[in-house]
C-alpha cells in the first residue's frame, strides 16, 4: 500500500506524539494505548506498508536482534551522493548508538565492500524520509539503510534534530528494534515534525543494555 496524505482536524494516534510518521517502516500493530489528539490543518501521514521493504522489514511480530558479536564493530558506508545534512545526521546516530552500550560500536568506512551497513539514496513516495532493513538470519546487522531523495522536505520541514532522530531510529532497525519496542522513545512510530530531541537518554540506554549489555 502507498501512504496516503490527508488533512484532518482530529486524528487517533498510537502515541501522544503527533503529525510525523516514520513510514520507512511497514504497518505495525502497536499495543500502546490509543490517545485522541486534535491537530489543526496539518498534513497527516498514515503508517502504511513501505514499498522498499515489503517483506516485513518493520513487521508486527518480532524478527530478531543482531548478535552481540555483530554489534561489536558495525561498519557503515555512506554513499557520496547522500545530502550533507543526512550525512551529519547519520554520523550523529552512529555516535549515539556507540555511546549507548559498551557492546555496540559503530563507525564509518570508505570502502563499501567492507561495510556491514550501506547507506544509499532510494527514491520512494514523498512522505517517507528514510528506511532500513532488519538483521540477517545469521545474526549480522541489517545490511541496508536509505534516504529518500523524493521526500517532500518543503512540506514536512524536518529540522536537524528530527533528522538526527530519524537516523538513530533507522539504525535501531538495523540492530533489530521494531516499532513495538516503543518503550524506547526514538523507536516509536509517531513523532512531531519538529522534535526537540538531543540524543539517546539514560532511560533508553538502560533498556538497550538489556539486549546489548
Amino acid at each position: 500500500m502507498k501512504t496516503q496524505l490527508r488533512k484532518t482536524t482530529k486524528v487517533v494516534l498510537l502515541t501522544a506524539l503527533t503529525a510525523f510518521t516514520f513510514i520507512s517502516c511497514e504497518k505495525d500493530n502497536l499495543e500502546a494505548p490509543l490517545i485522541e489528539q486534535t491537530i489543526v490543518d496539518q498534513p497527516v501521514l498514515s503508517l502504511e506498508n513501505d514499498i522498499r521493504y515489503p517483506e516485513g522489514a518493520k513487521a508486527t511480530s518480532f524478527i530478531r536482534f543482531a548478535s552481540l558479536e555483530a554489534a561489536k564493530d558495525i561498519k557503515v558506508f555512506i554513499a557520496k551522493d547522500i545530502p550533507s545534512e543526512w550525512v551529519t545526521a547519520t554520523n550523529f546516530a552512529i555516535k549515539e548508538w556507540s555511546n549507548a552500550s559498551s557492546s555496540i560500536s559503530m563507525r564509518t568506512v570508505a570502502n563499501r565492500a567492507k561495510a556491514d551497513i550501506v547507506l544509499t539514496l532510494v527514491p520512494d513516495n514523498p512522505n517517507s524520509p528514510a528506511g532500513a532493513s532488519f538483521p540477517e538470519s545469521d545474526g549480522s546487522v541489517g545490511p541496508t539503510m536509505d534516504i529518500n531523495p523524493d521526500f517532500d522536505q518543503d512540506r514536512h520541514q524536518l529540522d536537524a534534530k528530527t533528522r538526527n532522530l530519524v537516523m538513530t531510529h533507522e539504525l535501531g532497525h538495523n540492530l533489530g528494534y521494531q516499532h513495538h519496542n516503543d518503550d524506547i522513545f526514538f523507536m516509536s512510530a509517531f513523532f512531531t515534525t519538529i522534535v526537540d530531541w538531543n540524543g539517546i537518554t539514560e532511560k533508553d540506554k538502560a533498556i538497550i543494555r538489556k539486549q546489548f549489555p
